[in-house]
C-alpha cells in the first residue's frame, strides 16, 4: 500500500482529484483555485519571506536577536497558522522553516552575480529559535494542530565551482539553522512540545552532503537525516543528486529521477505509510511525469 500523497496547487483539481490526491497549501492561502480545493487540503506551508519588508527578498527571522523583528516574523507566521484552520477544516500540520544563522544583515540571499555582504552569526541565536518555536507549537497545540519544522537548504551562494571544499567551514556557507543532520534532530528534545516534529526534504539535504567529497561519506551523512525516523512528522518528497556537482543545488527532482537511491526513497515510503496525513511531492513537471512518479512510489 501507497502512502497517502499531496501535490501543489499547479496540478490542477481535476488532476488531483481523479487520481486520489491531496494538497498542500503554500504561503498565499485566498487563492480561488486553492479555495476550491479546500477539502483536500490536509497541510500548510507557512511564508519565509517577510511581507512588506523594507528591503524585497528579506526572511523571516524567528531567531533574530533584534526583539522586533523576531516578534514581526513570529507574528506572520502565527496570522498564518489562524488564517489557514480557518480556511481549511480538515487541515492538521503546519510546516514552518527555522531561521537564519549565518546570513547578512538584513537577512536577504543576494542573487547571482551580487557581491556578498558580511555574514552575521552574530545576530541570530539558537536558544530564541526555540523559544519562538515552543510558542508557534503551543498556538498550533491549541487549534488541534501539528508544526513540523523543515530542514533548510544548505546554500551553495558565493562558493566557487571548483572550491576547495575541504578548506570551507562556518563563515563561508550562507546557512539556515537546522540544516545539519545533527542540529536538526536535536530540535524537538530542545523545544520539548509534543506537537512539534520534523519535515525532511531531501533535496535540502543533498547539498549539505556535497560539503564532503567523498561519495561514500556523502551518503552516511544522507542516511543521518533517516536516522530518527519518529522524528519525521512530515515530508516534502523530492530526489536530489547526491554524486553530481549539480547535487549542489535545491534541485526538487522526481522522486527516483535523482541518485538518493531505491533504498532512501523506500525509508521515507516506510515513514510516511505511518503517518496520519499525507505527504507532499513538492515538484510538478507534467502529468506524464507525476503518473511515473506515482508508479516508482508504488513499486518501491
Amino acid at each position: 500500500m501507497s502512502p497517502e500523497i499531496a501535490v501543489w496547487r499547479d496540478v490542477g483539481q481535476d488532476n488531483i482529484r481523479s487520481r486520489g490526491l491531496f494538497v498542500e497549501a503554500g504561503a498565499e492561502l485566498d487563492l480561488p483555485d486553492l479555495q476550491a480545493m479546500a477539502d483536500l487540503v490536509i497541510t500548510a506551508h507557512a511564508p519565509w519571506i517577510l511581507p512588506e519588508a523594507e528591503v524585497a527578498g528579506t526572511r523571516l527571522h524567528i531567531a533574530s536577536t533584534d526583539e522586533q523583528f523576531r516578534q514581526r516574523s513570529v507574528r506572520v507566521i502565527e496570522r498564518y497558522i489562524d488564517r489557514a484552520h480557518k480556511l481549511f477544516g480538515h487541515l492538521k500540520l503546519i510546516v514552518t522553516h527555522a531561521a537564519p544563522h549565518y546570513f547578512p544583515d538584513p537577512p536577504v540571499r543576494p542573487q547571482p552575480g551580487e557581491p556578498i555582504p558580511p555574514l552575521r552569526p552574530d545576530l541570530a541565536s539558537w536558544q530564541l529559535l526555540v523559544e519562538s518555536l515552543v510558542g508557534l507549537a503551543r498556538k498550533c497545540r491549541r487549534l488541534g494542530l501539528e508544526l513540523a519544522v523543515e530542514n533548510n537548504w544548505a546554500y551553495w551562494t558565493g562558493i566557487e565551482p571548483d572550491a576547495d571544499v575541504t578548506a570551507l567551514g562556518p563563515g563561508d556557507y550562507f546557512e539556515y539553522f537546522c540544516t545539519s543532520p545533527q542540529e536538526w534532530l536535536s530540535l524537538p528534545e530542545q523545544v520539548g512540545e509534543p506537537n512539534l516534529s520534523l519535515c525532511l526534504d531531501p533535496s535540502h539535504a543533498g547539498p549539505y552532503c556535497h560539503r564532503v567529497t567523498e561519495l561514500g561519506r556523502r551518503r552516511e551523512m544522507l542516511k543521518q537525516y533517516i536516522r530518527r525516523p519518529e522524528l519525521i512528522g512530515h515530508i516534502h518528497w523530492n530526489d536530489s543528486d547526491i554524486e553530481h556537482p549539480r547535487g549542489r543545488q535545491d534541485l526538487h527532482l522526481l522522486v527516483g529521477a535523482g541518485t538518493l537511491g531505491r533504498d532512501f526513497n523506500a525509508a521515507l515510503k516506510a515513514r510516511a505509510r505511518q503517518l496520519d496525513h499525507p505527504v507532499t511531492l513538492e515538484h510538478f513537471d507534467d502529468l506524464e511525469a507525476l503518473d511515473r512518479e506515482l508508479a516508482y512510489i508504488a513499486s518501491l
